[in-house]
């Protein structure tokens, strides 16, 4: 890579070489004094006096009235201050030239301001709202065919460039053809121009010069030494179209010598935006869509070069030139911070560029805590966002920068040698609880407090993440309330996840493109239940909360023995069906959910053998006493209580009893009918016989014939003989 040669000793000095004889009169004034602005208008101000303490006009279209200019005249010729000028609200058309005196009035001709004398200190104040200054006078007594400045600072009387500390404070500063402030001075010695813009809104301006190209470098500003100071100021539109020497399309700055004059000197610029500002220097230089940066000494007392806190949206390297927003031609022996920034949609945007967001070709430099978005170069593999000159061994420092994704940056987003971009800023999620029920709440933090090597991060170097908008989901089984909209200050963000469905849910937080998650398993609950059931039911609802509305997705485990099939389910109950082998007593059972288990097996169901069922249903208990015991005969029908089980009857009414009876077969002295009721399905009836009662055995008949008609079986014993005969009927239930 190469850096344009330019030697700015001396580039200040080139627009003060023509001298003519304009005369401004000026009376007496003393130093340090405040000028207010009476006027918008431009009034001439060469043939007519102004007050020096005052900056009041004699004579001509603007007696008794201080404008911009003659303000700025006053205070060029009443020492070195501090002065300060104060400009009301409104709009301000440049369109005289100042007087050619620089040994009265720091001026030496054309319309811009030309602001300070040596050593002096001024500062331009914008009161109430923004004034806006505006270069309207585009002829150039110098380079003809060349526009001019907004704001320059002023010479000494031999027309070279005064040493002036000047401050612009809340100024909208547009219309620059030859840039739009353009300040540096050095005078070899130990004194050297300090510049400082606040709050000013600078758009709209360029550096045009066709005539000497190269004056071609800043848009918006051009500062060749000393140093610069800016701070929450906007950029916007400002360009530097010449191919071959329009660096810098907002922002120039140069201390081109390793030593002497031109070598001294800082930059600062903090918590400013630029929008849409481009450089069209053509391919294998630093560019510098926003801001060119090109320093050649060390300069101890200078100290770090420093880019912080600022806004880069939109703007371009065109020309094939390199650093869509800010290229670095050289830091030597010093230290380049860019830090804390946003970078966005930054290009550069010709196949030969290099560097999306930002080149550098030398110089120490850490780039850190910054915002990379969708920044851009045409040919991808000379880096989207950051390109650091090959051949150069100056370490770059990328780490803990955010990609907007939590992997850090792309395969194409930063080329180049020696540079580390080990580490990231990365979005992590955690919850507390991590176990729940459903209905339960766990809170959810979402932090960019740790990198992704787990080293901590400062909460002051999250300034481009906080305020950022952030999104917070509760996955498949949860939901989310109560959530902070966008990045603490804190570094976080928080919500409050509320368990639905029994599951591994994925809390998740997002913010830019990035997503991280949280699991919270939510486990289903069973409700406790001693309701009874038979131990031959084949159907069982289960009572709980966390169960999945599908059917399928639920499993239940029976406890002792016993099987079924979820087959519907709500989020509160389950119905199983089909069930088989259980075992009277306790049942308890486990639910499975989304495969999270329920966990300690709980009571569902008193399972009953059939016949304390039948004790329930008739006594409104199943215990084997009272009124209920197996003995007892509580409807006196002569039948006690576990004969009628098995039979079938009703223990509790008297006409439900069983009938027997013996009688003869009409015609068949041999045979006798043996007839009982009633029949009930599910039990075994035999008739057994024997001749004599003292005889302990009952025989099953050898020969008989059935019929049944209704509830009532008739047996027919087709060998009864004709001696005595006792028969019984054996019921079974089995």
């Amino acid at each position: 890579m190469k850096t344009l040669p330019c030697n700015f000793t001396s580039l200040r000095a080139r627009l003060a070489v023509f001298c003519t004889t304009f005369v401004l009169a000026l009376a007496g004034g003393a130093s340090a004094a405040t000028y207010t602005v009476t006027t918008v208008t431009d009034h001439p101000v060469i043939g007519n006096t102004i007050a020096a303490a005052t900056g009041v006009i004699t004579g001509g279209a603007g007696n008794g009235l201080v404008t911009l200019r003659s303000a700025v005249l006053a205070a060029n010729s009443n020492g070195v201050g501090p002065h300060t000028i104060n400009v009301p609200a409104g709009t301000y058309n440049l369109s005289v030239n100042n007087p050619n005196t620089p040994g009265t009035t720091a001026t030496a001709g054309n319309p811009d301001l030309q602001v300070g004398s040596n050593l002096s200190t001024i500062t331009i104040i914008g009161t109430g709202a923004t004034p806006k200054i505006v270069q309207t006078n585009q002829v150039n007594a110098l380079y003809s065919g060349t526009g001019n400045d907004v704001i320059t600072t002023g010479f000494k009387s031999d027309g070279s460039p005064a040493v002036v500390n000047l401050t612009l404070n809340n100024l909208e500063i547009t219309g620059g053809q030859f840039t739009g402030i353009f300040t540096g001075a050095d005078d070899g010695t130990t004194n050297r121009s300090s510049t400082t813009i606040i709050n000013c809104n600078i758009h709209d301006n360029t550096n045009n010069n066709a005539v000497n190209a190269s004056f071609g470098q800043g848009g918006a500003i051009q500062n060749a030494v000393g140093s610069l100071s800016i701070s929450g100021t906007t950029f916007t539109n400002n360009t530097a179209p010449n191919a071959t020497f329009g660096q810098g399309g907002a922002v120039f700055f140069n201390l081109v010598n390793a030593s002497g004059a031109g070598s001294n000197g800082s930059l600062s610029v903090t918590n400013s935006t630029f929008n849409t500002n481009t450089s069209a220097l053509g391919s294998g230089f630093p560019a510098g869509g926003a801001i060119f940066v090109a320093v050649a000494s060390a300069d101890a007392a200078g100290g770090a070069i420093s880019i912080t806190g600022c806004t880069f949206n939109g703007n371009k390297a065109t020309g094939g030139g390199d650093g869509g927003a800010i290229a670095v031609s050289d830091a030597v022996g010093r230290t380049l911070n860019i830090t804390k920034n946003n970078f966005i949609s930054n290009q550069a945007s010709t196949a030969a560029g290099h560097g999306g967001a930002i080149q550098v070709q030398g110089g120490t430099t850490n780039i850190s805590f910054n915002r990379f978005v969708t920044n851009s170069a045409t040919t991808a593999a000379n880096g989207q966002a950051i390109f650091h000159a090959s051949g150069n061994t100056d370490p770059v420092n990328a780490n803990d920068n955010w990609w907007t994704v939590n992997t850090g940056p792309g395969v194409n987003d930063i080329k180049g040698a020696a540079v580390t971009a080990a580490n990231w800023l990365q979005l992590k999620l955690s919850a507390s609880p991590t176990s729940l029920v459903s209905g339960g709440t766990s809170a959810l933090t979402a932090s960019f407090l740790s990198d992704s090597a787990n080293n901590a991060i400062a909460v002051g170097n999250l300034a481009t993440l906080i305020g950022l908008p952030i999104t917070f989901g509760g996955g498949a089984f949860g939901s989310t309330s109560g959530a902070n909209a966008t990045v603490q200050g804190t570094g976080t963000a928080a919500a409050t996840f509320t368990a639905v469905t029994a599951g591994v849910s994925a809390a998740s937080a997002q913010v830019d493109s990035a997503t991280a998650t949280a699991n919270v398993t939510i486990a289903p609950t069973v409700t406790l239940s001693t309701a009874t059931m038979p131990i031959n039911a084949t159907t069982l609802t289960i009572n709980g909360t966390g169960f999945s509305t599908t059917a399928g997705n639920n499993l239940v485990a029976f406890t002792p023995t016993g099987s079924g099939t979820v087959t519907g389910s709500t989020a509160t109950s389950l119905s199983v069906t089909g069930l088989t082998g259980l075992t009277a007593g306790v049942l308890k059972a486990v639910v499975t959910t989304n495969a999270v288990s329920s966990g300690t097996a709980v009571q569902v169901a008193t399972v009953l053998t059939l016949q304390e069922a039948w004790r329930l249903q008739y006594f409104g208990h199943y215990d084997n006493g009272g009124n209920a015991a197996d003995t007892a005969d509580p409807d006196g029908d002569g039948q006690a209580n576990l004969f009628e089980y098995v039979a079938g009857l009703v223990p509790n009414d008297p006409n439900s009893r069983f009938k027997l009876r013996v009688q003869p077969v009409s015609g068949q002295p041999a045979q006798k009918a043996i007839i009982f009721s009633p029949l009930v399905a599910g039990r075994t009836y035999v008739v057994k016989s024997k001749a004599n009662l003292t005889d302990p055995t009952w025989v099953v008949l050898g020969s008989f014939s059935t019929s049944d008609t209704g509830a009532q079986r008739t047996v027919t014993d087709l060998a009864s003989g004709a001696g005595p005969k006792y028969y019984h009927v054996e019921v079974t239930l089995p």
